[in-house]
């Protein structure tokens, strides 16, 4: 008796569909974390994080252009963000962070995620039912950025329906951790660097638009207590205690290179900037006595940038000033 009719063979292909490993199907209603996620669903997701990064390390627009939704393309916004991500992707890899599969019977409506092992909540927008958020963490020297890329299930695949980055942590800490180190600073009485830190943390508050802190009002509130404590102990310009008698007229964390913010001193000095041997002498003695004009900034950091000028820069002058690294670890 000859089974194999075409009723049979469609059935048996069916089956084959159905158990293949890989193939991918949804989950029940709901949000879903990591490993909780569909291996199948998983798998594809990270096939395309691995194609989003090469392309955008590579600089290759088009490839990224390929995996977005065809709304995407409609403006030019995402260009920018692809150019962000080509800047800090210098490593060569990326880590996930987390990554949330999200199932949802009534798409078209802003919502939030808040993961009960995890400091910080999200709001998302489903598009359509099906949903998955990539919190890809790229590294940039010190720092590390939070891509945030939003995929939605099409009729014509899963594609990119939103893109953002950010920054994740400075100098090794996030928003969180670097308010807890300039509390550290604060009760030792390093004033100044308490103040940069507390900068430095806002500039990574909201890594990615849909991401928020539970604390991120405590932030901003002690960024404003340690502010305005400055503002009043420390009035320009600042003397520092040398025979010379620099005076300090700015205080500000600078970007490097290679990643990672530094304190930069701003001072003016009666010493010409251009005979570099003698600012190098009266530099010998601005190193040892910075701490005492600025309590410390010697302390808890890798290195402190100094530009002399002998004017101060105007809004309409930009005179010429020499760059010196104290290097303190």
């Amino acid at each position: 008796m000859n089974l194999r009719t075409p009723l049979f063979q469609l059935l048996t292909l069916l089956t084959l569909i159905f158990t293949l490993p890989g193939c991918e199907s949804s989950q029940p209603p709901g949000i879903y974390q990591n490993d909780k996620i569909n291996s199948s669903t998983r798998d594809k997701i990270h096939q395309l994080d691995d194609q989003l990064f090469a392309a955008a390390k590579d600089g290759k627009l088009q490839d990224i252009e390929a995996l977005m939704a065809k709304e995407m393309l409609e403006n030019n916004d995402y260009k920018r963000t692809a150019d962000q991500i080509g800047n800090n992707t210098k490593s060569g890899k990326y880590t996930l962070l987390d990554e949330y599969y999200i199932h949802n019977t009534n798409p078209g409506h802003n919502d939030e995620i808040k993961p009960a092992n995890k400091a910080y909540k999200l709001g998302y927008h489903s598009v359509t039912s099906e949903s998955y958020l990539s919190l890809m963490l790229l590294e940039n020297g010190d720092d590390k950025w939070l891509l945030n890329v939003a995929y939605s299930k099409l009729d014509y695949g899963w594609k990119i329906t939103s893109l953002d980055i950010g920054h994740y942590s400075i100098n090794g800490k996030n928003a969180p951790e670097l308010l807890a180190f300039a509390n550290e600073q604060y009760k030792k009485g390093y004033l100044v660097n308490a103040v940069n830190n507390m900068e430095l943390a806002t500039k990574c508050l909201r890594p990615s638009q849909i991401w928020e802190y539970p604390n991120e009002k405590q932030i901003g509130d002690y960024y404003s207590l340690v502010s305005a404590e400055a503002y009043q102990k420390f009035k320009f310009p600042i003397l520092i205690p040398i025979p010379s008698k620099p005076q300090i007229f700015r205080i500000m964390t600078q970007t490097q290179k290679g990643g990672g913010y530094v304190p930069t001193v701003k001072y003016v000095t009666k010493v010409d900037v251009r005979d570099t041997v003698a600012l190098k002498q009266e530099f010998e003695g601005v190193k040892k006595a910075i701490g005492q004009a600025l309590p410390g900034i010697d302390h808890d950091n890798k290195l402190i940038i100094f530009s002399a000028y002998n004017e101060r820069p105007t809004g309409n002058t930009n005179p010429f000033s020499f760059d010196m690294v104290y290097k303190l670890k």
